[in-house]
């Protein structure tokens, strides 16, 4: 029995019309694995299936339930289209065996980002903003301290980056 007698028979509407869908779905998963090969420049909506591997991927995964209730052989279809891309999904989730534990001797680099919101008060509660923060900093001692809505070059008394300097030994801001 060839594959189109086998379609016609034994599948209603809804089913051929899920096998098709389905069809798509692993044309469009291949094509999401061939993003990475392939260079933008030379064709570039490729990238955007290279985007979509995720949802693509979520959607032959269900398929396969899909085609486990109704024909299993059909199932395999999308099954193989995953295993073909296998290293590609064990980049996007770690799939790989329990790794050794990382030692506590290496020194971990520390880095804490602030919206220091130009350091205005946010309310009128808080009259040494500044000083809570140089406290902040000098508690949590960061290696790299990332600042967002700060301008180093307010002269007076808002000039934080003495500051920096001074209390927290800062030398680079």
């Amino acid at each position: 029995m060839d594959k189109r007698t086998f379609l016609r028979r034994k599948l209603g509407f809804i089913s051929k019309t899920m096998f098709l869908a389905n069809m798509l779905a692993i044309v469009a998963l291949l094509m999401s694995y061939s993003a990475t090969f392939i260079n933008p420049k030379s064709f570039w909506p490729i990238a955007f299936m290279g985007l979509g591997y995720l949802p693509i991927l979520l959607i032959n995964i269900g398929f396969i339930f899909y085609w486990l209730l109704r024909k299993r052989k059909i199932a395999l279809y999308s099954l193989v289209t995953i295993l073909i891309g296998w290293p590609f999904l064990t980049k996007h989730w770690n799939i790989r065996k329990e790794n050794a534990p990382v030692s506590s001797e290496v020194r971990t680099l520390r880095i804490m980002t602030f919206n220091a919101h130009l350091f205005k008060k946010v309310n009128d509660e808080k009259k040494n903003f500044k000083a809570d923060v140089v406290r902040i900093i000098d508690s949590i001692s960061p290696d790299v301290i990332c600042f967002q809505e700060y301008i180093s070059k307010i002269k007076g008394k808002h000039v934080f980056s003495e500051e920096f300097k001074d209390k927290l030994g800062y030398d680079y801001f």
